[in-house]
């Protein structure tokens, strides 16, 4: 998102507003009413005031709905979890790209790995109602840690792990990808 309109020349770094989604809704509800999932994304969804809000708009449409939910669990707290836990989320995702604070942290501005495991803790804790899954973004930097990675985020409850290769859009991404 930082380099939305410099090095992205075509990203626009703003987050949208909330009729700005209704216009949205409506030019799409015939797709709304048929899908089975809806997915906020591109950026950290629940940092949106008006995420709720989004989530009660979709199921009024269409009330069998699910969200799956991709996070860096930065703004997660046991509030946010619980009114969470009231909607239908398919799956709660949250991205973490080792089993150490040097690794994550090193690789992702802005995220502690000490909140991210916590809230892991958190959603084990509680029973979060739907599958915990996480998405591991392999590089050159962390790719050691991933035999060790299955049994770390297990030991939280994590039913589903997805590993993805890092696409290198900037210049100082260059060299970590691993293809």
């Amino acid at each position: 998102v930082s380099h939305y309109g410099t090095l992205i020349p075509d990203g626009q770094k703003k987050i949208m507003r909330f009729n700005e989604f209704q216009r949205i809704v409506t030019r799409i509800l015939p797709a709304i009413r048929k899908a089975e999932y809806f997915q906020f994304s591109t950026f950290e969804a629940m940092l949106h005031k008006d995420i709720f809000r989004m989530m009660d708009t979709i199921l009024k449409i269409n009330p069998e709905m699910k969200f799956p939910i991709l996070t860096n669990a930065m703004v997660m707290d046991r509030d946010k979890l619980e009114k969470l836990s009231a909607y239908p989320i398919s799956e709660l995702n949250i991205s973490l790209d080792g089993i150490t604070a040097e690794t994550v942290e090193s690789f992702k501005t802005g995220v502690s790995f000490n909140k991210i495991v916590e809230t892991m803790g958190m959603i084990s804790e509680m029973k979060f109602p739907a599958p915990l899954a996480t998405v591991f973004v392999a590089h050159k930097g962390n790719i050691h840690e991933l035999p060790e990675y299955i049994d770390f985020v297990h030991r939280y409850g994590v039913q589903t792990v997805y590993v993805n290769n890092l696409l290198t859009f900037t210049p100082d991404m260059v060299g970590m990808e691993l293809y």
